[in-house]
């Protein structure tokens, strides 16, 4: 006889600590549209690394947004708001080409025109399949 155990659902979310919630999503699905990238690269800050200037607008967001942070001359931080206006950046992805290629997109600025984030966008991440760390951007 099979023995059926209840699988609980995992700890995964975005009102956590920053270090731990960049932990989780490294390797995670991020669908946009109906393009499938894998979060490869993240950072966590705390909310006092990033209490100054464009960063303050975290402060007034729910945990799970993604925020084009203003930066430099036309590139935007892919930022997720975490716990307590908390962020994790994301500074790198892959995506597979029409040849199944792994094509690798590094740095902050290229990862937000890949996935359509201009400054000042403001964004939600929904967690599609918490086991598969599937997210999606809507």
């Amino acid at each position: 006889m099979v023995e059926q155990r209840e699988i609980s659902n995992p700890e995964f979310g975005f009102d956590e600590d920053p270090h731990k919630v960049a932990q989780n999503i490294k390797g995670a699905t991020l669908l946009v549209g109906s393009s499938s990238f894998t979060i490869t690269e993240v950072q966590g800050f705390t909310r006092e690394e990033n209490d100054t200037g464009a960063y303050r607008v975290l402060l007034g967001e729910a945990p799970g947004t993604l925020v084009g942070v203003p930066h430099r001359k036309a590139e935007a931080l892919p930022l997720i708001v975490t716990h307590d206006g908390s962020c994790v950046l994301i500074r790198g992805m892959t995506i597979s080409d029409q040849d199944d290629q792994l094509k690798h997109i590094k740095g902050p600025g290229k990862v937000s025109q890949a996935i359509g984030l201009i400054s000042r966008d403001v964004r939600r991440i929904t967690i599609e399949d918490p086991y598969a760390k599937v997210l999606r951007l809507i």
